[in-house]
């Protein structure tokens, strides 16, 4: 993650593989780049109430954003997208475990 970001200490191994499946939902054909809660539950075997608290926290940082349809966030079939913000933290993330 971003070494002087003030959310590196915060932004866990688990948050990042949040990010990082939102981050690849395009290359997955999900469509508009939404990818729904369930979906990441299954992919980075979590269970659904944790991917949802995980949604909230990174939403609250602006790393993601929901869908305007989803009513609620303790829905698991909300469809989430990843913000600009939230595409930095992948990037830097990338290039820092690469070094």
């Amino acid at each position: 993650m971003n070494v002087d970001s003030q959310y590196s200490e915060q932004l866990n191994k688990k948050h990042f593989d949040f990010l990082h499946c939102v981050y690849k939902a395009p290359e997955l054909n999900i469509s508009s780049g939404n990818i729904s809660l369930a979906y990441i539950a299954k992919s980075i075997n979590l269970p659904e109430s944790e991917i949802i608290s995980i949604s909230k926290y990174l939403s609250t940082q602006d790393f993601i954003k929901i869908d305007n349809s989803c009513p609620l966030w303790d829905e698991i079939d909300c469809y989430v997208s990843i913000t600009s913000k939230g595409i930095d933290e992948v990037n830097s993330g990338h290039s820092k475990s690469e070094r």
